[in-house]
């Protein structure tokens, strides 16, 4: 026969079952809440998507540089992202954050962009004598090609990332690259579609003055799909480039414009392939 628990044994017994509890009714209310979170991020749906503010830059374009879609559950900080990654384009002097109900639907929300532009300077605007190539949108999932919603093709060989008015600016603090030799090298994306195989080359020239090739560097994305490249311009002025892929190629032209105050913001490249205007390849490394 076991000896009866004294008092200072059934108090001891009684607080650890109330510690037991208090931390089963802690665990059940973070779960309660946790749950309620979860609820209130698919509680509401973007209605849609609005920009605001645009003159030059395509509506398109815009849009397909976010990751939100109408229909999409409404979260905070998927479009908080949203705005921050039009911010880094470099395109705008301010981007704003809107997000309102729906008239429409309670379960609605309207999330709009309102967005300023970056003035361009009056020598920026391309001239008659450039027939620059303005990017339109891709029937290519943005997810597979990078610059979808601004790019030029022909047959199913696309070039991507083109910029606004076909003129790529380079700015102080801006996107590009700035070497110490003064030329310019900014990403432009390729995507080889269906019956396209084979490694890409670039070739581009001046058309309104004589100058140096062009340059380009990037890495080997293998012989379909997206490819990612640096094209490198010794000089401003009005450039045509061409990708060529075996038998298929795609050619645009772009003005290229360098504003004052530039200052060089990269050593040449280390590593990568490496071409020449002429189509001449050189294999890199460190």
């Amino acid at each position: 026969m076991q000896p009866a628990a004294s008092g200072s044994g059934y108090r001891l017994q009684f607080a650890g079952l109330c510690l037991t509890v208090l931390a089963f009714l802690v665990s059940a209310r973070a779960l309660e809440s946790n749950h309620f979170q979860e609820n209130q991020k698919s509680k509401f749906i973007i209605e849609r998507i609005e920009i605001a503010g645009n003159r030059r830059i395509e509506t398109s374009t815009i849009v397909g540089r976010i990751s939100s879609r109408p229909g999409d559950p409404y979260d905070v900080e998927a479009v908080q992202r949203d705005a921050q990654a039009l911010r880094d384009t470099g395109y705008f002097e301010r981007v704003g954050l809107r997000v309102e109900d729906s008239r429409d639907r309670p379960e609605g929300k309207i999330v709009a962009f309102d967005v300023l532009e970056k003035p361009i300077r009056r020598d920026t605007t391309p001239s008659q004598s450039c027939p620059v190539t303005i990017g339109q949108k891709s029937d290519v999932d943005p997810a597979e090609f990078f610059g979808s919603a601004s790019a030029h093709w022909e047959n199913n060989f696309y070039v991507g990332g083109l910029w606004p008015d076909g003129t790529i600016v380079f700015r102080p603090n801006g996107p590009g690259h700035i070497y110490q030799d003064g030329s310019v090298g900014m990403k432009i994306a390729w995507y080889r579609g269906k019956g396209v195989r084979g490694k890409l080359k670039i070739q581009g020239k001046r058309l309104d003055a004589p100058t140096p090739p062009l340059r380009s560097h990037f890495s080997d994305y293998g012989e379909t799909g997206f490819q990612a490249t640096e094209v490198i311009f010794p000089t401003e002025g009005c450039w045509q480039v061409t990708g060529t892929v075996g038998d298929a190629s795609v050619t645009f032209v772009t003005r290229v414009v360098k504003l004052p105050g530039l200052k060089p913001n990269v050593a040449p490249p280390k590593s990568g392939l490496s071409q020449t205007g002429d189509g001449v390849t050189a294999t890199t490394s460190d």
